[in-house]
């Protein structure tokens, strides 16, 4: 990771991850192009970056999130670093469950974001990877991903294909281990996205969810829940039977 394109550059996570990849490279600093929303809150969340040691921080802003926007946006980032090896995928909204159940229209923006967009990165980048023979796509999903819940169906319903396509891509790529599907899944993080979501003992915070990914990535996991009780938690979820499991409320 030496050349990384980060999508959703104001992410809480997404910069404590960047942070700690910066703080551990052993030799040559990452180049990051950080892109997203908020001009303002990218150029300063890239200079943070570049203080803490990064080689280079671009940002691009990004408004269009369509194929044809998000395809121009990721050619433009691979000129600014002369090439890429990494991309991030952290981009998303969460909303409220009751608004997407009434609007069919709000689960049409929910998945064209955290579903379609992310996609479509992969798609590219996958094949960009297989033809230069090295690179990693680094995807944030989520512990809600494992099994639907009425409290967030649809947000959930985004982040499930994700994991399909990634783990169907690391079949695609496994002769080649230097191609590598690298899926983190968090838990509830106490982050601006979550700010609407009553929190309880088991919320943590992006720094723990970064140090975690990185410390399991490290020795070879490319799915990591975190923080790693939540691998605990939702295995158990997923092994309750489903006459019980329709009658819980949670």
């Amino acid at each position: 990771m030496k050349k990384i394109i980060l999508f959703g550059g104001t992410s809480a996570i997404a910069l404590a991850c960047a942070r700690v990849v910066v703080e551990k490279a052993e030799g040559e600093k990452p180049s990051f192009c950080i892109i997203g929303r908020n001009s303002e809150r990218l150029t300063i969340a890239a200079n943070d970056l570049k203080a803490r040691g990064a080689k280079e921080s671009h940002v691009l802003e990004l408004q269009d999130w369509s194929d044809n926007g998000v395809q121009s946006c990721l050619e433009n980032a691979q000129k600014k670093l002369s090439g890429y090896d990494s991309v991030w995928l952290f981009h998303a909204i969460l909303g409220e469950a009751d608004e997407h159940n009434k609007d069919w229209q709000k689960v049409r923006e929910l998945f064209e974001l955290n579903t379609m967009s992310y996609l479509r990165i992969m798609h590219s980048t996958a094949n960009y990877f297989e033809q230069s023979g090295e690179g990693s796509i680094f995807v944030c999903s989520s512990v809600a991903a494992d099994r639907g819940r009425i409290k967030n169906c649809w947000y959930a319903a985004t982040k499930t294909p994700l994991d399909m396509v990634s783990e169907a891509m690391r079949q695609r790529f496994s002769n080649n281990p230097k191609i590598k599907l690298l899926t983190l899944k968090p838990g509830l993080i106490d982050t601006p996205l979550t700010a609407n979501i009553k929190k309880g003992i088991l919320c943590s915070t992006p720094e723990v969810v970064a140090e975690t990914w990185y410390s399991w990535q490290k020795r070879g996991f490319e799915v990591v829940y975190a923080p790693i009780y939540w691998f605990i938690i939702m295995t158990i979820i997923c092994l309750i039977p489903r006459p019980i499991f329709k009658k819980l409320k949670f």
